[in-house]
């Protein structure tokens, strides 16, 4: 049974994907899907080794945890946009990824770019 709230995060998820959405290639190992992923940032602070607080954002993108065909991102696993190619990170002793809703509907994936042409 679907409940009304699961229901309202598969509608926003019709919402943004077509307004903001854009197809990109993940992969881990030799298993990849083209999917459609909202592009998005996270701003993170960290302390460095003399004190200092450092702001950095790193490029996110928010699925359908459901088009990643069953896999939770994992470090050096890789997202292609374009010309460009970003790699699943883990921010701050962070993790990976985080999901967007409780339902676990959409999972938001923090990246680094590591390639443009």
């Amino acid at each position: 049974m679907t409940l009304p709230l699961e229901s309202a995060v598969d509608a926003l998820w019709r919402a943004i994907s077509p307004a903001g959405g854009v197809s990109v290639t993940y992969s881990q190992g030799s298993t990849t899907a083209t999917v459609t992923a909202v592009p998005g940032t996270t701003r993170i602070e960290a302390e460095n080794i003399d004190g200092a607080i450092r702001t950095d954002k790193v490029q996110d993108f928010i699925f359908q945890s459901s088009a990643l065909l069953g896999l939770l991102p994992a470090r050096g696993d890789t997202i292609a946009w374009g010309s460009r190619l970003f790699e699943v990170v883990q921010p701050a002793g962070g993790r990976q990824y985080a999901y967007s809703d409780q339902y676990q509907r959409m999972i938001r994936v923090h990246t680094k770019e590591i390639y443009a042409s």
